[in-house]
């Protein structure tokens, strides 16, 4: 079983208008996937609470995914953190504690300073 996450999760909760041009995707623990050239497989450490069924689509929850769009390479992920903060009412602060708690990963260092940004204002 795979689960939309990144950019895609982002589009699916409202945050972005348009569909990502690749989307990404996750595997969800004991599972696999095949893939087609419109999608991008990341293996992230998630645990049950990190996902959720919106639909028929499993997807990352939207404090996950501002935790995984404010570690992506990819882009400037400002204005999707700051929807999905306004429309879920997330704590922006306890998401920053998670990542900074969850030791070093691709993208920890971008991520804090992303998420401190997003603090702050």
């Amino acid at each position: 079983m795979v689960a939309a996450c990144f950019d895609t999760a982002a589009w699916v909760w409202g945050a972005l208008l348009e569909p990502p041009e690749r989307h990404d995707i996750t595997r969800l623990a004991g599972s696999s996937s095949v893939l087609n050239r419109r999608c991008m497989l990341h293996d992230l450490r998630t645990t049950p609470a990190d996902v959720v069924v919106l639909g028929s689509v499993t997807v990352t929850t939207p404090a996950r995914t501002v935790y995984d769009l404010a570690r992506s390479p990819r882009g400037d992920p400002y204005d999707a953190c700051r929807t999905l903060i306004r429309d879920f009412d997330l704590d922006v602060s306890a998401i920053r504690f998670r990542s900074e708690s969850t030791g070093s990963f691709p993208g920890s260092r971008i991520a804090s300073q992303r998420l401190r940004a997003l603090v702050t204002e």
